[in-house]
């Protein structure tokens, strides 16, 4: 391989790497601030909400705010996550105790993928495409001289 031919592949990989959203996991004895219990004041009644995702990061909002809810937080997280959303109680009693924060299992990792509408992945693409027509055309090049 010619530094011609590696430019392009090196170049088609940092591209590559740019891409990957990767959820990191968090530092050992990390205890999550965003739970209903920790972040819930008198005369609210809050909701945890694990819909958003990075595909659909708007999920939460769209259920919780029509309902008068309002966001409080969010978990870690750079493709999952959730969300706490609260609102002033519809009664004048003590709202009942939500059910503790279970952590989720763990789901593994997730990467965007391309055709999300990134510029990465459009430049990716068209790298992938130029390195294809030159090795191609190299390819040609090198029957025709035989």
């Amino acid at each position: 391989m010619t530094i011609r031919t590696l430019l392009p592949l090196a170049t088609l990989i940092l591209f590559a790497a740019g891409l990957a959203h990767a959820d990191i996991a968090p530092p050992p004895g990390y205890e999550e601030a965003c739970q209903v219990k920790k972040v819930r004041q008198p005369g609210e009644e809050c909701v945890s909400c694990g819909d958003a995702y990075h595909g659909d990061v708007e999920a939460c909002r769209r259920k919780l705010e029509p309902e008068g809810y309002a966001h409080r937080c969010q978990t870690r997280g750079a493709s999952t996550w959730d969300e706490v959303w609260c609102r002033t109680a519809a009664s004048e009693e003590e709202p009942a105790e939500e059910p503790v924060d279970e952590p989720k299992a763990a789901g593994g990792c997730s990467m965007s993928v391309l055709g999300t509408g990134s510029v990465g992945g459009l430049a990716l693409l068209v790298a992938g495409a130029v390195l294809g027509c030159r090795v191609r055309r190299s390819a040609r090049c090198a029957r025709g001289a035989s």
